[in-house]
């Protein structure tokens, strides 16, 4: 049973739905009291979904020649999807534990220390240009890494933008 093949909708879902709330939010939307926690969840259970459906596709062995090419492309824009995600995940959690946790945080000094130097980085990676620029390149990333996929389990041919995806990052469309 391959496990990568079922787990796969769960991140594209997650990730394509948070990267479109971010890139396009007007600024009503903005004003709701729940539309930040929707996008928190979405990004933070997107990237814990991509991680760990990264790791199922390490599992998936491929005895064609033509297709371990692929596979190797694939798995690269995989890990750079889940890392750009994972960065505004990781911004989303300090932002949410802060609020939550002000007095335990103040309590120990490490974990304060440590707080005061990743509070200047979420609030640069949170701020409007910055999280929706980083959007829009885990949305890029993760059609690329989903075209590849699709290239992988249903050939380089089956739909326009697989064929071109796979022509840009592999080349030729002959297996």
């Amino acid at each position: 049973m391959n496990f990568h093949l079922m787990a796969v909708h769960f991140p594209i879902a997650l990730l394509t739905f948070y990267a479109v709330l971010e890139i396009i939010s007007f600024k009503r939307l903005r004003a709701l009291p729940y539309w930040w926690y929707l996008k928190a969840v979405l990004v933070i259970a997107g990237a814990i979904s991509a991680f760990a459906t990264r790791q199922t596709g390490e599992m998936i062995e491929h005895d064609f020649a033509y297709v371990r090419n692929v596979v190797e492309v694939h798995a690269l824009w995989a890990t750079i999807t889940t890392a750009v995600f994972a960065v505004l995940a990781i911004c989303y959690l300090i932002v949410w534990i802060s609020e939550a946790y002000p007095a335990e945080l103040a309590r120990h000094i490490r974990l304060a220390k440590l707080w005061k130097l990743l509070m200047p980085v979420q609030r640069f990676v949170l701020r409007r240009p910055v999280s929706v620029l980083l959007a829009a390149c885990g949305l890029v990333a993760i059609t690329i890494t989903g075209a590849l996929g699709g290239a992988i389990s249903s050939g380089p041919d089956v739909d326009p933008v697989v064929k071109v995806v796979y022509q840009i990052f592999i080349g030729s469309t002959q297996k």
